[in-house]
């Protein structure tokens, strides 16, 4: 298979993955990814999970690549805040959860981590589309509470304005009765506590 070719059978991917390929192109000679790396055509991302070099991979293509690069996993906490712009800072990691373990992966395009959760809360994304791309990403609600779960130390009024969330943006997307679902879904007492504190200290109660 010529490079042009290829090329034309995955250039709406973000990321594609040697099952990709497999499904996609099966007459594939895979020393041609070898080939094309050492011409740097493509490069590989992680093991298994390739982009075109010459792409330029923007926050939609970002966050695809953190779904596919190590699923199950979601996009929660800083990154989804700052998609719904709960939070004024620029995130350079794409930040994620997953029922695997902890990870972090370092790459050309930048880092992506993985914050592990139990299964039990593994609830509360969806997909949404960014520039025509499929995302899996937290509700706001979710993110919240993904961010308060995996930061214990927010624990006092000070702690939680710390943060800098934007209260506007808050108030008009988050629901008080899913906010509330998902505390009792969590089924962890401290959780909601700083929960519940949160929303008082962003003007709920």
């Amino acid at each position: 298979m010529r490079y042009i070719d290829f090329r034309n059978l995955f250039k709406e991917y973000a990321v594609f993955s040697i099952s990709d390929i497999r499904r996609l192109a099966p007459q594939l000679d895979f020393r041609r990814l070898h080939e094309w790396q050492g011409k740097n055509y493509i490069r590989n991302v992680v093991r298994g999970y390739y982009v075109f070099s010459d792409k330029i991979t923007d926050a939609s293509g970002r966050y695809e690549i953190a779904n596919r690069i190590y699923a199950p996993s979601y996009v929660s906490c800083e990154s989804a805040l700052a998609q719904y712009n709960f939070i004024p800072e620029t995130v350079y990691a794409v930040t994620s959860v997953s029922t695997r373990k902890t990870s972090l992966f370092h790459t050309a395009d930048g880092d992506y981590s993985y914050r592990a959760l139990k299964a039990s809360v593994f609830f509360g994304y969806t997909v949404i589309y960014l520039y025509g791309r499929p995302v899996r990403m937290a509700a706001p609600e979710k993110a919240v509470l993904d961010y308060l779960y995996l930061n214990p130390y927010l624990n006092t009024p000070a702690d939680i304005e710390s943060v800098r969330l934007n209260t506007a943006a808050f108030t008009a997307a988050v629901k008080r009765s899913t906010f509330e679902n998902f505390i009792e879904r969590f089924a962890c007492a401290a959780l909601a506590r700083r929960a519940r504190l949160f929303m008082k200290v962003m003007g709920y109660d």
